[in-house]
């Protein structure tokens, strides 16, 4: 028969009860002390505009132009890649032949370099060199003294050097672009804001006027029209518009809208017509331009953030001579990321996150964010998104004296 013992006579460490205690009262303070930092940052922190890079979404036409161009013919009017190209660059005839084809065809302006062109002179002569029966040299480009030579016959080499010249590269940030539409992502917007709603529209997203015509040689593409009208919907509850403009790339065109057919003169105007319903946005202008910006801001509870000192270099060839820092952010962020960007409303800069080290618990908690940035040089495009709040033009003064009675006043 076996002996049992039923004694519970065990060894425990002395903490045992204590961290069970301890894991659910964190469970239960965590979101206090996340309303606690917040309040914090409120005290004394700066309010901040706050804009996460887009990952997905719409393509650009900076970077995407043949995929567009296909999907502006719709599905019973697509034509090939052939007859596009044909189209955009005047060619009569513009055909693929297949490797395996007996019969090859060739385009009527064949170079004498090709090696199954129907006329060439130079076939089977391997005295490039020479001269031939004409007197001339058989490529002349090599005589002019071009000492690189290929498959498809003699080529200038360039580099880098040859191409940019003395231009110093250290003038611009390091990540500057090129495109206002995607600001280098290849996604129409580029970024999309916290507590914000943006939309941007470019030609290919409006309904032109019929004497419109639309450059699709340039990147991003470009339209010359006197007015243009889409169906949107303005998100219901909007407070305030942060934004809404006609941009010529990365300059403003001069535009006056009506939103299902009453003018536009105000903000209160454009709010109006926020109630999540579709509205018709006409707009008349005079010239071109590449797309529409609208953002809206949808709550009044803004990001904050707070930072130490900020110095500056001594690097002249920098016009924004300030040297990146480290930045503590709010934590009713609930993202922030590499390459997104922070405009603050102190001084109008825009900040480009560079690392984040995020402050948080086991069950990802966030109780705030330490960030590295840099501030963008004048020449990058990041200036032209919309900043949130006021901002401060000009430094205050300490003040020597001050009465408790009459209040401040000179000595």
């Amino acid at each position: 028969m076996p002996v049992i013992n039923s004694t519970n006579n065990r060894l425990l460490p002395p903490n045992a009860r204590a961290a069970d205690v301890v894991e659910k009262a964190i469970q239960e303070i965590m979101p206090i002390q996340q309303n606690k930092t917040y309040n914090a940052f409120r005290a004394q922190g700066f309010e901040c505009s706050t804009y996460n890079r887009l990952l997905q979404g719409r393509k650009c036409s900076c970077q995407a132009t043949g995929k567009q161009l296909n999907g502006i013919l719709g599905k019973d009017g697509k034509a090939s890649s052939g007859d596009i190209n044909s189209m955009l660059t005047g060619a009569m005839e513009f055909t693929i032949t297949q490797y395996e084809q007996p019969n090859r065809q060739f385009p009527r302006n064949t170079t004498e370099t090709s090696p199954y062109a129907p006329v060439n002179k130079n076939q089977g002569d391997f005295s490039i060199g020479s001269e031939g029966e004409s007197g001339d040299f058989a490529f002349e480009d090599i005589a002019a003294g071009i000492p690189d030579f290929e498959d498809n016959g003699p080529i200038t080499p360039q580099t880098i050097d040859d191409l940019a010249g003395d231009f110093d590269a250290s003038v611009l940030g390091f990540s500057d672009v090129a495109c206002p539409v995607c600001f280098g992502t290849g996604f129409i917007g580029g970024f999309t804001p916290f507590n914000s709603q943006r939309t941007v529209l470019t030609v290919a997203d409006v309904q032109l006027s019929q004497e419109a015509e639309i450059n699709t040689v340039k990147r991003p593409w470009t339209a010359r029209a006197n007015s243009f009208s889409v169906i949107i919907k303005f998100p219901r509850g909007a407070l305030s518009v942060d934004v809404f403009k006609v941009w010529n790339s990365a300059k403003p065109a001069a535009a006056t809208f009506k939103i299902d057919g009453i003018p536009i003169n105000s903000v209160t105007d454009v709010l109006r017509a926020c109630d999540g319903g579709p509205h018709v946005l006409y707009a008349e202008l005079n010239g071109e331009f590449t797309h529409l910006e609208i953002q809206f801001g949808l709550s009044t509870e803004s990001v904050y953030f707070e930072f130490p000192k900020r110095s500056k270099s001594s690097d002249t060839s920098l016009l924004e001579q300030m040297e990146p820092f480290q930045i503590l952010m709010s934590p009713n962020l609930p993202t922030v990321d590499s390459r997104d960007l922070i405009v603050e409303s102190q001084q109008g800069k825009v900040l480009v996150v560079q690392s984040v080290d995020p402050w948080q618990s086991r069950q990802r908690s966030i109780l705030g964010w330490s960030v590295q940035v840099r501030v963008i040089q004048p020449q990058e495009l990041f200036r032209i998104l919309p900043a949130k709040g006021r901002v401060m033009s000009k430094d205050r003064t300490t003040l020597m004296t001050r009465d408790n009675i009459t209040g401040s006043y000179r000595t």
